[in-house]
């Protein structure tokens, strides 16, 4: 039986407040939480790939904890976006502009990881 793809909902966001199994991202650089894989089954897996494809970097190991903002930027009448990586604190450690976004509003993760950076992705109400 094949699923049908629906539009991510805020409502059904808010309905993850834990998880109750983690998801192992391909490139084995980090796991997610079930409000994660709800954003990836509706459209959303290029995020989580485009934060895992960062996690190899020295810079982002230093950092155990990160909060990820996925702005919708609209210019010229095309939605983009801007995806940004900072410590918790304001200070930006990573910014990826890209032309294109069917997202619906903005999202927040947060990634959360140990002294050998086995990382957790989940959004922010799941943490």
């Amino acid at each position: 039986m094949e699923t049908k793809q629906k539009q991510i909902s805020k409502h059904e966001l808010n309905q993850f407040i834990g998880t109750t199994q983690y998801f192992k991202h391909w490139t084995k650089a980090l796991v997610y939480t079930d409000g994660v894989q709800y954003i990836g089954a509706n459209g959303g897996y290029w995020i989580i790939d485009l934060i895992a494809s960062y996690q190899t970097g020295d810079h982002l190991k230093r950092n155990p904890f990160q909060a990820w903002k996925i702005k919708i930027v609209e210019k010229d009448g095309q939605r983009g976006f801007s995806a940004i990586c900072t410590d918790g604190n304001d200070n930006e450690l990573i910014r990826q502009d890209g032309e294109y976004t069917d997202l619906p509003f903005d999202l927040e993760f947060f990634l959360q990881a140990d002294p050998t950076h086995n990382a957790v992705l989940m959004i922010t109400n799941e943490y």
